[in-house]
């Protein structure tokens, strides 16, 4: 019977470079394909995580996924992309040598403090963004050693600290997988406001994060910056935000002129300056199609 963990999983792309006795191999061949059929929407807005798998990758540790001079295919190149269904979790038992990368934006059920975890044999980190672009993405928890099937409490360092979100918004939130050899397990869970576990976290509040825009479209904005008035010395926050699900870059200008190193959707300047009575901000954004620019936001 086949193992019901594969249920969860919407194969999207062909499977290049596998070895047969893996077994995703297996549950190909036993449907008599080598090519993955697109799945439902998957392209588009569904629930659930963007499984990017990269093969032969030589060693255990999160260093062998991403340092491209030892694997040359990350982050653009997986050897596959599967859509992961109903909890944050990874087969186990998939194979050896290979690591994986997570990508979905959160939307929060309720606003509040979270506390997440993160489980991988051998080695796992989650990340989240203060808002949905990956540029702005921290570590929230890791585990640089192995830490076996739903053991969560291996490390101090797999659990995060308090993290307050806010209900509604999105948050792109990204993990990474190095597996040698072994189960190969590898889940995500979290505490809600309320006090509810989820170990691991259910994916109806996720929603896949990436893959193409076929649609044609450019960035379509929903929210667009508003206006803010602030005594000197403060702190302002200028958000913008968009329907899309594809992959979105964002960069922000100062009265027209780029202003370096703001490329997220959220803009946040510590410190209210008298030269900034009057200033205009606003953001350019892009994806495959073109940039669409937000209305511009004045600051008094």
């Amino acid at each position: 019977m086949q193992n019901q963990k594969w249920n969860r999983i919407r194969w999207l792309w062909s499977v290049s470079g596998f070895r047969n006795s893996l077994v995703h191999n297996r549950l190909l061949l036993a449907v008599g394909l080598w090519m993955c059929a697109l799945a439902g929407s998957a392209w588009g807005q569904s629930n659930g995580i963007m499984w990017q798998v990269y093969t032969q990758i030589n060693g255990s540790s999160l260093n062998s996924l991403t340092n491209i001079s030892q694997n040359s295919n990350f982050p653009n190149n997986p050897d596959s992309t599967a859509v992961l269904t109903g909890i944050f979790e990874a087969p186990s038992n998939y194979g050896d040598r290979f690591g994986s990368r997570y990508r979905a934006l959160l939307i929060p059920p309720m606003t509040g403090t979270y506390v997440f975890w993160v489980q991988g044999d051998d080695a796992a980190a989650l990340f989240l963004s203060i808002d949905e672009s990956p540029a702005n993405n921290i570590v929230l928890a890791y585990n640089a050693t192995t830490a076996l099937y739903r053991a969560w409490f291996v490390y101090p360092s797999q659990q995060s600290s308090n993290i307050f979100l806010e209900a509604g918004r999105r948050y792109y939130l990204e993990a990474l997988h190095s597996a040698g050899t072994g189960d190969d397990a590898f889940a995500v869970g979290w505490k809600l406001p309320n006090g509810t576990f989820e170990q691991p976290m259910s994916v109806s509040h996720l929603w896949t994060y990436g893959f193409p825009n076929t649609h044609g479209t450019k960035p379509v904005i929903t929210t667009q910056p508003t206006n803010a008035t602030v005594p000197e010395g403060l702190p302002v926050v200028f958000r913008v935000g968009v329907s899309n699900f594809d992959a979105i870059t964002y960069q922000w200008q100062r009265n027209g002129a780029n202003m370096q190193g703001y490329i997220g959707a959220t803009l946040t300047l510590p410190t209210a300056l008298t030269n900034d009575n009057g200033a205009s901000y606003r953001c350019v954004l892009s994806n495959s199609f073109g940039p669409v620019t937000s209305a511009a936001a004045v600051l008094t």
